[in-house]
C-alpha cells in the first residue's frame, strides 16, 4: 500500500496517494471522466469515488461538472502543479528502483588491490558499463589487511584480491593465478633471459615490500623452498613505484606478482619470470559470507567470472 503523501502547505499532512493523484491529473488533463478513466485504467464509477475522496481529504471543490464538461475550480488549478509534482517524483523514484532490482541501474562499490584496480577491473568495468550504463560504481584501493576488513565490515559489496587466509569470515572464488616475476633494469644482462632461477638473487642487492605487504609473506616463502636466506639491501613501504625507482636507477632487482609490474612507474624495467620454484598466488574474488548482493553487482560479479585468463597475464 501507498504512503501517504503531502500536496499542501507543510503544515497539513494530506493522506492522498500517488495513484489517486495520478487519477486527478488524468481528469484535470483530460477534461472527460470517460477519457480519464480510460487512461487510470479503471472504471467511471471508480474514478468519480476518487475524485470525491480527494474533494473531500482537501475540503474544496476541485471540479466544476455538468452533463457536457468537466472544469477545474480555483482549488483544482491551485492543485495541479502540485499533484503533477509529485507524480512526476513518485514515478522517476519508483522507475530508479525497479532498474536497480533488475540490476539495470545503483551503484557498485568494491574493494580490490592496488594491481588489480590498474590491470583487471578498469577493462571489465568498460565492457559492463557499454551494456548497463545506469550503474554506477565505487571504487576502493587498498591493501590487504583493510581490504579484508572492509569486506568483512560490509563496507564495499566485494572485494578483488588474493586469498584471505583460513578463519576469517569470507568466502573466496578464483579467477586465476599472478605469476612472482624478477624486475631489473632492461640493459641489465638478466632481462634478455626466458627467465631465471632465484638462486640469482644471491648476486644481486635486493629491493623488497614491507612485511607487512600482501607480496612479502609470498616471496620470504619462496626464498625458503629455494633454501635461500637473504638480507633486502632495501625496503619500500607504501607506494611500488617507489621500489619500481630504485630498480631503475640500477640499485637492485625486485621481485613482484606480475599484475604488480603496472604500480612500479614507467621507465626502462624489464619483468622477468622466475622458475625453481615458480610461485604463484591466487587472485579472485572475496566475500563476506552470507551477504546478499544487489542484482548489479551480482551482474558484475558474475562477469568477472567470466574473464577470459589472458586478462589476468599482466
Amino acid at each position: 500500500m501507498y504512503r501517504p503523501v503531502a500536496v499542501m502547505s507543510t503544515s497539513v499532512r494530506i493522506p492522498l496517494t500517488p495513484q489517486q493523484l495520478k487519477a486527478f491529473v488524468h481528469l484535470a488533463e483530460a477534461a472527460s471522466f470517460r477519457v480519464a478513466a480510460a487512461r487510470a485504467h479503471v472504471s467511471q464509477p471508480a474514478l468519480s469515488r476518487t475524485i470525491q475522496h480527494i474533494e473531500a481529504v482537501v475540503g474544496a471543490r476541485l471540479f466544476d461538472r455538468d452533463t457536457r464538461s468537466v472544469a477545474l475550480t480555483a482549488a483544482g488549478r491551485e492543485l495541479l502543479p502540485m499533484a503533477r509534482r509529485i507524480v512526476a517524483e513518485f514515478d522517476d523514484t519508483f522507475a530508479d528502483l525497479v532498474q536497480f532490482v533488475e540490476g539495470r541501474g545503483g551503484r557498485v562499490v568494491i574493494g580490490m588491490l592496488p594491481s588489480m584496480g590498474v590491470h583487471v577491473l578498469p577493462r571489465a568495468i568498460a565492457e559492463f558499463r557499454a551494456a548497463y550504463p545506469g550503474v554506477l560504481f565505487r571504487l576502493r584501493g587498498m591493501s590487504a589487511a583493510p581490504l579484508l576488513a572492509a569486506v568483512e565490515a560490509g563496507e564495499v559489496d566485494f572485494a578483488v584480491g588474493t586469498q584471505p587466509p583460513a578463519g576469517r569470515y569470507l568466502t573466496f572464488t578464483r579467477l586465476g593465478l599472478d605469476e612472482f616475476v624478477l624486475v631489473c633494469r632492461e640493459d641489465d644482462p638478466l632481462a634478455r633471459e626466458r627467465s631465471a632461477a632465484w638462486a640469482v638473487l644471491r648476486t644481486r642487492p635486493l629491493i623488497a615490500v614491507s612485511p607487512s605487504s600482501s607480496i612479502r609473506p609470498l616471496t620470504d616463502t619462496a626464498f625458503a623452498q629455494a633454501g635461500l636466506s637473504i638480507t633486502p639491501a632495501y625496503e619500500c613501504e607504501g607506494e611500488l613505484s617507489i621500489c619500481g625507482a630504485l630498480v631503475r636507477e640500477g640499485l637492485g632487482v625486485m621481485v613482484v606478482p606480475r599484475l604488480a609490474t603496472c604500480l612500479l612507474g614507467g621507465g626502462p624495467i624489464a619483468a622477468v619470470p622466475l622458475r625453481r620454484p615458480t610461485v604463484r598466488r591466487a587472485v579472485g574474488i572475496v566475500e563476506r559470507k552470507g551477504r546478499s548482493l544487489s542484482a548489479a553487482a551480482q551482474r558484475f560479479r558474475d562477469q568477472l567470472l567470466r574473464l577470459p585468463p589472458q586478462w589476468l597475464a599482466g
